[in-house]
């Protein structure tokens, strides 16, 4: 039972930052708040794939490491987009280190 408690929060953290970074990428380019609230929850209600991986945008699942993965390089863009230089170094040392 502590596993599954534990692949839950896993699993809620990581969709937190997936979408944070979709909002922040969409943040950087269009500077509305609005249209990137509602393209994040567009993004996330729709579940599409995203660029050619070998895997798709999978949220519920056991194999979290590629999810984290990809979640933190979308916040890592997303934080470049809008000028955010020091949080992109502290991004790019959590991913070196996973």
């Amino acid at each position: 039972m502590r596993y599954i408690y534990g692949l839950f929060g896993t699993l809620i953290i990581i969709f937190g930052i997936y979408t944070f970074g979709i909002y922040l990428i969409c943040l950087g380019i269009s500077k509305s708040k609005t249209y990137s609230l509602i393209v994040s929850i567009v993004t996330i209600v729709w579940r599409p794939n995203f660029g050619h991986v070998d895997y798709p945008v999978m949220y519920f699942t056991e194999y979290t490491y590629g999810m984290f993965s990809l979640a933190t390089f979308g916040v890592i863009v997303g934080l470049i987009s809008n000028k955010n230089y020091k949080l992109t170094g502290l991004f790019c040392i959590i991913l070196l280190g996973r």
